[in-house]
């Protein structure tokens, strides 16, 4: 069910027409963590009597006490309802119903200063965290489903126990539906983007359908899900409202070495099979032969991505006619560098890139031997249990598409990464910024998480 927001955008006006107006995100609102707060009016649809997820876009200002996002709190006991929060140590806390007497902890700290996507849903045997579109935690419970009361319904506060928010809070929804398989997607890559094709029940835009009325000092927010009730604010002033929304700024600080012994990553599972493809990652160090960037878990599958080594200083590929052909300009100098590979199935071309300029143009690649057009891979650092690498890698990433020269030398820019989400990667490793060790997530759409084995710390070496 497509849901206009055509009054949400920019916080209202915009042409009226049959057409669901172009999805922005624009505005968010900032609660000081002594009493602002919003309460939603008239709430009894958000009342579940069944499987439901609720989520938000959070960025906290300082971490160190409770900090209730959602809540519906009708009795100090927590007698029914639900309710999702920061808890003091920077973990998420989600309860609902009486699915447990204990409440659900999440694992992930979450950083002061930083946009995060939190989602939580209950269905009759489980509830779950997700925390930037990956499971967080989760806890079988017996119980069912029961009545829930949200006569009480707050953003940003709890109507027993406070819990005022200091910090952020941005596109608030609620959904009578376990949309589970649906998080990843929604995450975005840690950009909003439009709910109404998962036809929320409530879903407040926050600072983007919001109106103030200056004579009283309150803010009104329009639900724009298929319950329009409204919520309104509670001490709360015009310049509340504010232009800090997610995604977060692009900032790299992290990377990671491998030592060349045993430390690999495994994936979740291996990436897709590529037809065509490009890769792209920047490099650090190294030296000796046959030490492998990404590779195959098994013998003869993979085809070109069966095995990107780094030999005699350069970047190479297994070729079944040429054997290991150099595809880069020497990257083992002591400095960093970016690599990209193409690979156009048409016309049966690979290309190598580095620093941006094409190092490399190679017609009639022969991967007979290790799988014609089903390029894919499993390991980060080594191929099979061989070729660990023995350098630092940051920012890898694979596309479906063959990137043009343009979008290459986009990606080196002046030698310092920048964010590669408007390139749409079906992987992203950002290999430390983001991640909790030893998980490095996949901030592509796959969502194809690695795991860090045989070590566990990141770098700040990286390019600049």
């Amino acid at each position: 069910m497509q849901i206009s927001i055509s009054n949400a955008i920019g916080g209202g006006g915009g042409a009226q027409g049959s057409s669901t107006p172009t999805f922005s995100n624009l505005y968010s609102f900032d609660f000081d963590g002594i009493d602002e707060t919003f309460i939603v009016n008239s709430a009894s649809n958000y009342a579940f009597t069944g499987d439901f997820t609720i989520m938000a876009w959070v960025k906290i200002d300082s971490i160190g006490n409770n900090y209730y996002i959602i809540d519906t709190s009708s009795s100090a006991s927590f007698g029914n309802g639900y309710s999702f929060r920061v808890r003091t140590d920077g973990k998420i806390r989600f309860w609902s119903y009486r699915a447990t007497t204990t409440g659900l902890n999440g694992t992930t700290v979450l950083s002061a200063g930083t946009w995060y996507h939190i989602a939580c849903v209950h269905n009759a045997t489980h509830n779950t965290i997700y925390v930037n579109g990956v499971q967080d935690a989760t806890l079988n419970h017996a119980s069912g489903h029961q009545t829930s009361n949200t006569s009480r319904l707050r953003i940003g506060s709890s109507q027993l126990i406070n819990g005022y928010t200091d910090g952020n809070i941005d596109e608030v929804a609620f959904f009578d539906s376990d949309l589970s398989s649906d998080i990843s997607t929604i995450y975005n890559s840690g950009a909003p983007a439009d709910l109404s094709t998962y036809s929320p029940v409530g879903w407040f835009r926050m600072g983007d359908n919001a109106t103030f009325t200056s004579g009283l000092n309150i803010w009104t927010m329009t639900s724009v899900g298929s319950t329009t009730n409204t919520a309104e604010s509670r001490n709360m002033v015009e310049a509340n409202r504010t232009t800090d929304v997610p995604p977060n700024p692009f900032v790299n600080t992290l990377s990671t070495t491998f030592d060349g012994v045993d430390d690999f990553v495994s994936l979740s599972s291996k990436t897709q099979n590529f037809t065509d493809f490009t890769l792209s990652f920047w490099t650090k160090g190294g030296g000796g032969n046959y030490k492998t960037i990404v590779g195959s878990n098994n013998t003869f599958e993979g085809g070109i991505l069966f095995a990107i080594v780094q030999a005699g200083g350069t970047i190479r590929y297994y070729d079944s006619t040429s054997g290991w052909t150099i595809l880069s300009a020497n990257v083992v100098d002591g400095n960093w560098h970016h690599v990209a590979i193409t690979y156009d199935s048409t016309s049966n071309t690979i290309k190598g890139y580095t620093d941006g300029s094409l190092s490399v143009t190679k017609t009639g690649v022969d991967t007979s031997v290790t799988s014609t057009n089903a390029h894919s891979f499993g390991q980060i650092g080594r191929r099979i249990t061989t070729g660990y690498y023995n350098a630092t890698l940051d920012e890898i990433a694979v596309f479906s598409s063959v990137l043009s020269a343009s979008d290459v030398s986009t990606i080196y820019g002046t030698g310092i990464p920048t964010s590669l989400a408007s390139l749409n990667p079906v992987h992203w490793w950002r290999c430390g910024d983001g991640d909790t060790s030893p998980t490095l997530t996949d901030n592509g759409s796959a969502g194809n998480n690695g795991t860090m084995t045989n070590f566990t710390t990141f770098s700040t070496d990286v390019p600049t």
